[in-house]
């Protein structure tokens, strides 16, 4: 699907909105004649133009344009606005998000949480998902309460995971693909956490919220799971009260010994992600366990004293209907997990994926999503934070929800930009917010195991860039 533009700089945006209604990969071309989508911007009028089967269809709005810091803005919904209300009518469909594009459909809500209606008519966002974003805005509101913005979450990235899954687009491969960088690996991230502490002590920053993600963190073995955290306790810990959430992740991974150097190092919330209860689509899948595995862990910890867990779930995995999909939901809630994440399926790069969707009995998550939403608050749990992707199935979302006072603080932290966020590991990210001006700046660290392990020194250099850039006094 070829777009060319005129008058304005819209790409993106305007890329995953025809995405998302033609369902074709959408880029820009520079020559008209090749076009599909026409955007054109100019004297305060938007006028796009769709060609389909060989016939131009045409609508032109004019709008009012912002001016000073809302310029930017008012353009990208103005662009968007008329490409969307010009598909549905060529298309003959709607979006649940209508013309919204981001991850972070939350932040707008926010603006609209005494008038959802004209959040509804402002975007043409439907009913159910304009009263389930304003419903995470208004929780996240709550929790950010209690929240120190001047504090700083850690995210601590372990690259591995025992096979790789069917759908992952993360930087993460299989152990035995990587097993001679683990314990390089493993060595070299400890000490980027005492050169990360040193530069937050001698900066005066204090860290409110950590989170060991990845890949899988608890691939590692026990011995190298302890060193890490003995580190992130030596180094960053402020204090015994912060949380500090480990993703386990996978069944096959968990042993009694990994969960008691959790439990040791303070570790105060973990997630065991089953993502299926159904064995034949968690083997299509890739994840060589069973769910009588993930639930012989999950009780493991419940038994070693873990009050805080979390599980996640998949819908629109592919061979799985809605029958089964619920089936799996409710099997996770007799569990009782304080908290569960709904995820919709995304389709990415793995081409592995990609033939199995395009080859196996798929199934539209779309009333999966809405009976999980319904199921999970009737049973007393809160919608505290979503995000959407690019490629995610019926251009649905992914929602965190969780029992009262067990929401992931990392997770709102993180999404809502609350505060920065320093990156530790293989393919993390640093993002230093400016509280004055809201800006946000980034900071990369290299993308893989083996980059990590073998330029270790890079690593170092961009750390003292961080601190030189964004921590002087």
């Amino acid at each position: 699907m070829l777009i060319y533009i005129k008058g304005h700089s819209v790409v993106n945006p305007l890329m995953e909105i025809v995405h998302a209604m033609t369902g074709e990969k959408a880029r820009v071309t520079g020559n008209l004649g090749d076009a599909d989508v026409i955007s054109i911007y100019e004297a305060n009028k938007i006028t796009t133009i769709i060609i389909k089967d060989s016939v131009k269809y045409t609508r032109t709005m004019e709008r009012v344009i912002l001016r000073g810091r809302d310029e930017a803005k008012s353009v990208i919904d103005s662009v968007k606005i008329c490409y969307y209300i010009l598909a549905c009518e060529v298309y003959n469909k709607q979006l649940p998000w209508g013309c919204m594009t981001g991850i972070r459909p939350a932040k707008t809500a926010a603006k609209y949480m005494d008038n959802i209606k004209q959040f509804e008519k402002d975007y043409f966002v439907s009913e159910e998902k304009a009263s389930l974003a304003v419903k995470v805005a208004k929780h996240q509101q709550k929790v950010s309460e209690k929240i120190n913005t001047e504090d700083i979450g850690i995210y601590i990235g372990i690259p591995f995971c025992p096979t790789r899954c069917l759908y992952c687009s993360f930087v993460s491969l299989p152990m035995d693909k990587q097993i001679k960088f683990v314990e390089p690996y493993v060595e070299n991230l400890c000490r980027e956490i005492e050169y990360t502490g040193k530069i937050l002590k001698e900066c005066g920053i204090k860290t409110g919220t950590i989170y060991i993600g990845g890949g899988t963190p608890t691939s590692i073995n026990e011995e190298q799971l302890d060193m890490v955290l003995d580190a992130v306790n030596q180094n960053l810990k402020a204090g015994s009260d912060i949380e500090f959430t480990v993703e386990a992740g996978r069944a096959d991974t968990i042993t009694k010994g990994k969960l008691e150097a959790m439990q040791k190092n303070g570790v105060t919330r973990i997630s065991i992600n089953p993502q299926t209860m159904n064995d034949n689509i968690l083997q299509n899948i890739g994840r060589k366990h069973t769910a009588q595995e993930f639930i012989n862990a999950y009780k493991l910890a419940r038994k070693l004293g873990f009050d805080n867990i979390n599980t996640d779930i998949i819908a629109g995995l592919p061979g799985e209907d809605y029958e089964n999909f619920m089936s799996s939901l409710n099997r996770l809630l007799e569990l009782n997990p304080e908290s569960v994440t709904v995820h919709t399926m995304c389709v990415k790069r793995a081409a592995a994926l990609k033939f199995c969707i395009e080859n196996a009995n798929t199934f539209s998550p779309t009333k999966m999503v809405s009976s999980a939403n319904l199921l999970l608050e009737s049973t007393g749990y809160i919608p505290y934070y979503m995000y959407r992707q690019k490629d995610t199935l019926d251009n649905l979302e992914n929602t965190g929800y969780s029992k009262k006072s067990y929401e992931c603080i990392y997770n709102i932290f993180m999404m809502e930009d609350m505060g920065s966020v320093i990156g530790i590991g293989a393919g993390s990210v640093s993002k230093i917010i400016d509280p004055a001006t809201n800006r946000i700046d980034r900071i990369f660290n290299l993308k893989d195991a083996y980059e990590y392990v073998k330029s270790f020194d890079e690593i170092i250099n961009r750390k003292n860039k961080l601190k030189e850039m964004f921590f002087k006094d």
